[in-house]
């Protein structure tokens, strides 16, 4: 908790310091006898104040925070693969640290003027060697984001090798698609990948998709034999199979629609001839990237399906947004599950019935005063049951005592968007990896294994998330394949790779 007050407090008194400093050194350029050693001497001053905001306002300087802190205090508990996220639109989630870290920068700030107007070649002096050190911290974050903490790369930080732990290993299945989002293996033994082509804009909503499933023949870790199962679909946001039909949720962005269809291949020639409606007219590209999401059956034999919100962080205006719903296999008797979901990415269900999903917390709050309400924007992971509220629009993160709302079981720093889910049950991996939920992070490209820690009784007690791949190009999502290993499809490098156990 400390880890997380003083890192973005540091951020935002390096980024007050850098503003004042540029203020106060054009103010003293402005009144002073402007000489040359002086103006040159201010002028670098300022260049490098401003240079030192940015770097600041970047994630590389809580790249070195990090770094030292885990050298120095190895024994605190830092989440592998948590580094501390100095996102400053995000920080201002934490009024302590806001609060703590502007009067820092402040003081620092008339300290050093203070020293100025005693001797005003030595304050710039002083403060021009300030900012060196501030610059140069950015430089140091990142250099440690390359050389010492290959682990707690900010995201947008390419890296060209995927890491798995000792004991697994990477291998590409399939290159050369465009844009793979979700994949499952169906009862026949083959990959099903939904992907994309873009055909057009449909303005604030981003771009419009036209999707395809293809399917591959996977054998001993070789994918073959490509086919086009269906086409003429917008964008594949989630797959699943009951028997032969290959249920679809997928949407038309630009008509802001979307809809469940069941598939099915009556003729065995491995194309998709028969479509059946399931559910119409869902909430579809009201926000971006909030549509109808990921879909499963659960053990009652429903199927349960993510709907989007249409805003970034409220208010919610249409009933069935920020949901989870439920409906009959053939799409009647349609009922929302639980609400409070801002954009319910993924959903999975353990083996004993429980149903699990990620959800995305706001991009911004746009100047909206309530934060202090609303909470940390972060990203989460919820155990969901009937009836029951999640935040959205109201509360993000873990709720103040006072909400009805209930809490996530797992979060993420903002920003990381939750993508995939799916629960291991399969005997290749080793014994302790049994009813672990895998988790794909969108944007920093990461696998995340969350382990559900059960009490004597089997009950859920708590979640712990450990970083298992990094280096990923834009996963967005995951699933287990018949013989056991991972499978993940890369949004960002249009290939499909599979992790398995190195033995």
């Amino acid at each position: 908790m400390l880890l997380m007050l003083v890192a973005p407090a540091l951020a935002i008194a390096l980024c007050t310091f850098g503003v004042g400093a540029l203020m106060g050194a054009i103010r003293v350029l402005r009144r002073g006898d402007a000489t040359p050693g002086r103006a040159t001497t201010l002028a670098v001053v300022a260049v490098g104040s401003t240079g030192a905001f940015l770097l600041l306002a970047t994630t590389y300087p809580a790249l070195l925070i990090n770094t030292l802190l885990r050298a120095l205090t190895p024994d605190v508990a830092l989440p592998e693969g948590q580094v501390v996220p100095l996102d400053l639109p995000a920080t201002a989630g934490s009024a302590a640290a806001t609060l703590l870290g502007v009067t820092l920068g402040l003081a620092l700030t008339w300290l050093l003027f203070r020293v100025a107007q005693r001797d005003r070649m030595v304050g710039l002096a002083l403060l021009l060697l300030t900012v060196t050190m501030f610059v140069a911290l950015g430089v140091a974050g990142a250099l440690a984001a390359v050389l010492v903490a290959p682990d707690t790369v900010a995201p947008g930080v390419d890296r060209s090798r995927v890491t798995v732990p000792p004991g697994f290993r990477v291998q590409r299945l399939v290159t050369d698609l465009q844009r793979p989002t979700v994949v499952r293996f169906g009862p026949d033994g083959r990959l099903y990948v939904g992907v994309h082509t873009v055909v057009g804009s449909a303005g604030a909503a981003g771009d419009d998709f036209a999707g395809e499933i293809i399917s591959f023949a996977v054998t001993a870790g070789r994918a073959a034999d490509r086919r086009v199962f269906a086409s003429g679909l917008g964008l594949v946001t989630g797959l699943a199979f009951r028997g032969d039909d290959l249920y679809v949720s997928h949407a038309f962005i630009a008509d802001q629609r979307g809809e469940v269809v069941a598939l099915r291949d009556t003729t065995g020639d491995g194309a998709a001839d028969e479509s059946r409606p399931i559910l119409r007219d869902l909430l579809a590209g009201h926000y971006l990237w909030h549509h109808n999401q990921q879909l499963a059956f659960g053990p009652d034999g429903r199927l349960y399906l993510g709907q989007g919100g249409t805003s970034d962080h409220g208010p919610e205006r249409e009933p069935l947004g920020g949901t989870i719903l439920v409906a009959d296999p053939d799409g009647s008797n349609v009922r929302v599950f639980a609400r409070g979901f801002r954009n319910p990415f993924g959903l999975a269900f353990t083996g004993r019935g429980e149903l699990l999903v990620t959800d995305n917390g706001p991009d911004a709050f746009a100047g909206d005063a309530a934060w202090t309400t609303l909470g940390a924007p972060v990203d989460e992971l919820n155990l969901v049951l009937p009836g029951e509220h999640y935040g959205y629009p109201e509360a993000f993160g873990f709720p103040p005592p006072s909400s009805a709302t209930r809490p996530p079981i797992a979060i993420w720093p903002p920003h990381r968007a939750p993508a995939g889910i799916t629960i291991y049950a399969a005997a290749q991996f080793p014994a302790d990896y049994r009813d672990n939920a895998f988790v794909v992070l969108f944007l920093p490209g990461e696998l995340h294994r969350v382990v559900l820690h059960r009490d004597a009784a089997g009950a859920f007690q708590w979640a712990e998330v450990q970083e298992f791949a990094a280096g990923l190009r834009l996963p967005a999502d995951v699933t287990v394949a018949p013989d056991g290993s991972l499978v993940v499809t890369e949004f960002g490098r249009g290939t499909i790779l599979a992790i398995s156990a190195a033995g």
